[in-house]
């Protein structure tokens, strides 16, 4: 309890104090609950937890595994996420041609590899030679990197266009007829 010395109570009278405590409670209620929405948003993408089942759906469907290694408050990794994948991840048609995960460089969150044993997103991002963030890797269901990964944040203007690049290889070194066939692989909405 704050004694009759402290400067709000010498600067406020009881009435000015209770409006000062409210509107401060207001406050600090309006930022827990921003950074909240704000941390739900950014986990559209889910976190990889098991590599060999996530691999296992897109190997029946002949669709690569999409993996960003990401860092929290990356804003490099947030335009990556919030303009190209979080989007993709909600769009029916891309959903159909990729599966799509996110491990936090900086986590020691365990997960299963792609080799059956548990390891944590840290020391997966380290296997993989991920240095720096945002990376983008398309693996198949060994965990083969099936394109030249998307290092960093490149253009913005023309991200989009290297994340389909990279799809579009991606799916024709899975033998995917609608990459063979030269139908239509755009995924991105920007």
């Amino acid at each position: 309890m704050p004694t009759e010395s402290t400067p709000i109570k010498k600067m406020l009278g009881m009435k000015q104090r209770k409006t000062f405590l409210l509107r401060t409670l207001i406050l600090t209620g309006i930022a827990l609950l921003a950074s909240t929405v704000l941390a739900a948003r950014a986990q559209d993408l889910p976190p990889a937890i098991n590599l060999p089942e996530d691999a296992r759906q897109a190997a029946q469907q002949r669709i690569p595994l999409i993996v960003l290694f990401s860092l929290p408050g990356c804003p490099h990794c947030e335009m990556v996420r919030n303009s190209h994948l979080n989007p993709m991840q909600r769009t029916p048609a891309a959903t159909r041609k990729a599966i799509l995960r996110q491990i936090d460089v900086s986590s020691v969150a365990p997960l299963i590899g792609f080799d059956g044993r548990e390891i944590t997103h840290d020391a997966f991002a380290r296997l993989h030679a991920v240095r720096l963030a945002p990376v983008v890797m398309f693996f198949d269901q060994g965990g083969k990197i099936l394109a030249k990964p998307l290092v960093g944040s490149m253009l913005p203007d023309f991200y989009g266009a290297y994340l389909e690049n990279a799809l579009e290889e991606s799916l024709r070194r899975l033998g995917n007829p609608a990459a063979a066939s030269g139908n239509d692989t755009s995924i991105c909405t920007h």
